[in-house]
């Protein structure tokens, strides 16, 4: 049989979409690139957002008006939830529905070492659920109490990853600061793996919270075999929206945390999640969140505006959004804030001629023999360069981490793309 697995949302789930490809792989189906191609396909939803619910049931009908007789399996998030299982349950081209709980059944006793991966960047899951409340969140009916995954398990994970093309390992988790074992933390669980990086490949982290933050976890991410990149899942610098979000820190705590973060770790590429439109947000609440975000040295913004997710106490609040005039427009500025706030960044490294360590994710050779070089730097800067014909002995293929000195850049939608050179003598 031919298998397509296809992946709507988090890391987390690709990483589990990961684990279903190597489930019916070592049962000797077939693992296909499209879903024309395949006999079964199975859909890992996500639920985030009302929009994400969307996409969900948009790729379920198109492709069964596709091919009318495939097989659709849908699991994750969305059909783990309440609405989400009902409204699927309404689908004629549902024939399976799969809620996360029988998922983590099925996948138990798999690893991502079972499935030989060919590609640059690999994520590991180290936990799962969460054990906070927040009013406009589904993840935890969804995924559940946290449950953390062995040091050990973890480690012969990634150390099975390295031994592949991959060349950066991403952990990943509903919460990643909610790892736990046997009484050691994060920050125990980082330097451990950090040490167990080869030679120019690296480790990286997913998103974490201010609460996540502590002095130990600080120290490790400075470990050299670690991106020099944090993503920060904030949402709001308004206390009395943070408040109401129930989320699990004050505006002056996540403000503490991230002057700590770009004081001990200099010349990272931090970025940040922001949820504009909650119920009750006033023009001072944004202009609020809007200052920190100006005058903090982040690389970039996430921005989202709220999404009333069924089930949710804010679902009863969704009559206090803004207008979608103002949501917009509140959107519309912070997009624009974080479009300069990436120029200003990269513009950095062209200034001083630092060289970044870049990850090759995908090689393209043209028609005049010149190969483009698609990466991903150390600080999370997505480069671009041209070489020609190689003559050293050094191979460069995908997953390879190489040193490329930044000498333009170019806009991409609301995001920025270095124009580099690789040097051969410099770049391994």
């Amino acid at each position: 049989m031919r298998v397509y697995v296809k992946t709507l949302g988090c890391r987390l789930n690709q990483y589990e979409s990961d684990l279903i490809a190597a489930f019916y792989k070592k049962r000797g189906h077939e693992v296909v690139s499209s879903p024309v191609e395949a006999d079964l396909v199975v859909v890992n939803s996500c639920t985030v957002t009302s929009g994400a619910d969307s996409d969900t049931r948009k790729f379920i009908r198109k492709l069964k008006n596709i091919r009318p007789d495939v097989k659709i399996v849908v699991t994750g998030c969305y059909a783990s939830v309440p609405h989400g299982f009902a409204s699927l349950s309404e689908m004629k081209e549902t024939d399976v529905i799969l809620p996360n709980f029988r998922k983590y059944r099925i996948l138990k006793d798999f690893l991502l070492l079972e499935l030989p991966l060919v590609r640059a960047k690999a994520f590991v899951a180290i936990q799962r659920g969460c054990s906070w409340n927040c009013s406009y969140c589904l993840i935890k009916p969804a995924r559940g109490l946290p449950i953390s995954r062995s040091p050990d398990d973890i480690s012969r994970e990634v150390s099975s990853l390295f031994e592949t093309s991959v060349g950066e390992v991403v952990l990943t988790g509903t919460d990643l600061g909610l790892w736990k074992w046997n009484e050691k933390d994060l920050a125990f669980l980082l330097f451990r793996l950090a040490e167990l990086v080869p030679k120019n490949k690296r480790l990286s982290v997913s998103s974490l919270g201010p609460h996540d933050f502590t002095d130990s976890l600080l120290e490790v991410l400075g470990h050299p075999s670690i991106a020099k990149h944090l993503h920060l899942s904030i949402q709001s610098f308004s206390d009395s929206v943070l408040r109401r979000m129930r989320r699990p820190y004050s505006a002056s705590r996540a403000f503490e945390v991230v002057e700590k973060v770009f004081k001990r770790l200099p010349g990272w590429g931090v970025g940040a999640d922001i949820m504009v439109g909650f119920p009750g947000e006033s023009e001072k609440d944004f202009k609020q969140t809007y200052s920190v975000l100006r005058d903090m040295p982040f690389a970039y913004f996430h921005v989202f505006p709220f999404s009333p997710r069924p089930g949710t106490d804010a679902w009863s609040w969704r009559k206090e959004v803004p207008s979608k005039k103002i949501v917009a427009e509140r959107v519309r500025k912070l997009l624009e804030l974080s479009l300069e706030k990436r120029f200003s960044f990269v513009k950095t490294f062209i200034k001083t001629s630092s060289y970044l360590d870049v990850l090759v994710e995908k090689l393209k050779v043209r028609g005049d023999g010149v190969v483009e070089i698609h990466g991903t730097s150390s600080e999370y800067i997505k480069v671009f360069s041209e070489i020609v014909e190689n003559d050293s002995d050094e191979v460069l293929e995908a997953g390879s981490i190489v040193k490329v000195k930044p000498a333009s850049l170019f806009r991409r939608g609301f995001g920025v793309v270095v124009k580099g050179i690789l040097d051969w003598e410099r770049a391994f």
